[in-house]
């Protein structure tokens, strides 16, 4: 495996940031080198790091040991000594100057890039959905090509594909105003029990705000950071993408696998 030591910090980096201080070093080098327990692959399908899983699996683990000392010593990580079930356990934090030392290794890290890729695509999709079920809920039928900021056959596509999904004709669901409500219904249930509710309240919450869809019991952004520790909520948002998008995702609902496939 040919890493820059640039690379191997950034994704050490990046793995600590996505584990939020709940696993110390030997669990991330673990987990990095392709080696992880049912609840480390659990909390790395929660903070959206599978794609992180083996990335270092070429190099030794007194090598990744050195990076991290190194990551360390520079005051770009820290060891938190934390009590659970009677232990001490030392676990792994990045700083704020860690974090700005990610943010400047990042353009090194190709894997991190394509993920962010697949990510912002799937957050293009869901604006559009936003933007379609705003559209479809308007008392008069709205130029949705337009609002959506897509073609006729992109808007052709989405209607056809989510119609499959929802078993609605797509020849009729932009008929009448009823017909267009009763999609949008159909659409937004769909949403909530096949994406949603598969994510975290918090991942939801933050998605759902950033890409624009309203519900009943949608927080605003002021709301969303009182109620929970979240230092941006944008990045949360990113997350529930990036997880939307990963291909173990595609089989737990035909309506995902729609997403995943229309943000190719």
């Amino acid at each position: 495996m040919n890493l820059t030591l640039d690379e191997v910090r950034g994704l050490l980096l990046l793995c600590a940031k996505a584990f939020s201080g709940k696993r110390g070093r030997s669990g991330i080098t673990k987990f990095l080198m392709g080696e992880a327990s049912f609840s480390t692959q659990h909390l790395a399908r929660e903070s959206g790091a599978e794609s992180l899983f083996g990335t270092l699996s070429g190099l030794a683990y007194p090598e990744i040991q050195q990076s991290m000392t190194y990551l360390e010593r520079s005051g770009f990580v820290e060891i938190v000594p934390v009590e659970a079930q009677g232990k001490t356990l030392p676990l792994l934090h990045v700083t704020p100057r860690g974090l700005a030392e990610l943010e400047r290794l990042r353009p090194a890290l190709t894997l991190p890039l394509q993920v962010t890729a697949s990510t912002e695509k799937m957050l293009r999709v869901l604006t559009r959905l936003a933007r379609l079920l705003d559209g479809l809920k308007a008392l008069q039928l709205t130029d949705l090509v337009a609002h959506m900021e897509c073609t006729e056959g992109q808007l052709r596509q989405y209607i056809q594909l989510l119609c499959k999904v929802l078993q609605l004709r797509p020849e009729a669901v932009l008929a009448t105003t009823q017909a267009r409500q009763h999609f949008a219904g159909a659409l937004e249930r769909a949403l909530c029990t096949a994406a949603f509710a598969e994510l975290t309240e918090v991942e939801a919450q933050a998605l759902r705000l950033y890409v624009g869809i309203e519900l009943k019991h949608q927080l605003d952004r002021e709301s969303l950071l009182h109620y929970y520790d979240l230092t941006s909520p944008e990045d949360k948002a990113r997350q529930a993408a990036g997880r939307l998008a990963g291909r173990e995702w595609q089989h737990k609902h035909p309506l995902v696998s729609v997403l995943g496939f229309l943000s190719l």
